[in-house]
């Protein structure tokens, strides 16, 4: 099956212009950008549908058709002050050997635009201690023209944005290398990746996760996807843009559900709220008036416990 043109997309999964006005919060990316933060909202506006429409042949998930991707969400996940604390560590000029501390290496898998590393550099994160992968370099090369880093790169120049199927184990290989002189990656973010997989598929990634993420205690994934009130698998439209492991199913979590997904060896942290507004999660289309079906949020913030072997 051939990718959907922007004229054939589901309406229910494209929007011809994003939702305004655009939040603070994500057009603080541009402002790393002289150019573009010199143009109007009107211009910019117009920029960033046609950075879209270019791309979502090639990528028509629905966070990219109804601009979801615009709006940053690593720091809302975990309870209250965990993206502040991810910030100072990351930040920090301390060496790499506090007592306790887990490296000062993140990686973003699954990054799409890159919306959420380039909130970390916004926010002063030096961007040599950054990884971003995903599977589609169509939308990491959209990401860089969306946000214009031809003209940013003593701001984002360090950051490392490697292509991951994260199925592909020379793939996954490669992205362990980027963090194999600190020991791993510290903390790593997940944002709207593990919905799109079957519970098999999900097991298999978190194995992987656990391979990627620093045995300091402390390292940890933060992330947030679609969710149920009560977990089960659903029709998954996403298709062929999964990767070479793929089905035509996904499984929804509820709060444990995904608890159990981890099992002991981790502090789970997790929370359920309501979907709401475009630039939350999910599909609109996913939701219904049945109270078990309608589409829920999942905030997570996932800790190695201490003493775990390596």
């Amino acid at each position: 099956m051939s990718a959907p043109t922007v004229a054939s997309a589901d309406p229910h999964r494209y929007a011809s212009a994003p939702e305004q006005p655009i939040p603070d919060e994500a057009l603080s990316l541009f402002q790393t950008s002289t150019y573009l933060s010199s143009l109007s909202t009107s211009a910019l506006v117009q920029h960033i549908i046609q950075t879209r429409d270019q791309v979502f042949p090639h990528a028509p998930y629905p966070c990219l058709g109804s601009f979801r991707f615009l709006m940053p969400a690593i720091h809302t996940c975990g309870p209250q002050g965990t993206y502040e604390a991810l910030l100072a560590h990351l930040k920090s000029q301390a060496g790499g050997e506090e007592a306790g501390a887990p490296p000062k290496k993140h990686l973003d898998l699954g990054c799409a635009m890159g919306q959420d590393t380039r909130k970390l550099i916004v926010d002063g994160v030096p961007s040599h201690r950054l990884v971003a992968a995903d599977l589609s370099k169509d939308l990491m090369d959209a990401g860089h023209a969306m946000y214009d880093d031809a003209s940013a790169r003593e701001r984002i120049g360090g950051t490392k944005w490697l292509v991951c199927d994260v199925f592909d184990e020379q793939h996954v290989q490669r992205v362990r290398d980027e963090a194999k002189e600190d020991g791993g990656y510290g903390s790593i973010y997940i944002g709207s990746f593990l919905h799109l997989f079957d519970l098999d598929e999900q097991k298999s990634i978190v194995k992987t996760l656990d391979g990627l993420l620093s045995h300091h205690p402390n390292s940890q994934i933060l992330g947030r996807q679609v969710g149920l009130p009560l977990g089960r698998s659903v029709e998954e439209k996403q298709g062929k843009w999964k990767g070479n492991q793929q089905t035509d199913r996904a499984y929804r979590h509820d709060v444990q559900s995904f608890k159990q997904l981890w099992g002991s060896e981790w502090n789970v942290f997790v929370e359920q709220e309501d979907f709401g507004g475009r630039y939350g999660d999910g599909d609109a289309a996913s939701r219904d008036s049945t109270a078990d079906h309608a589409t829920k949020r999942l905030l997570f913030k996932i800790v190695r416990k201490p003493h775990q072997s390596v």
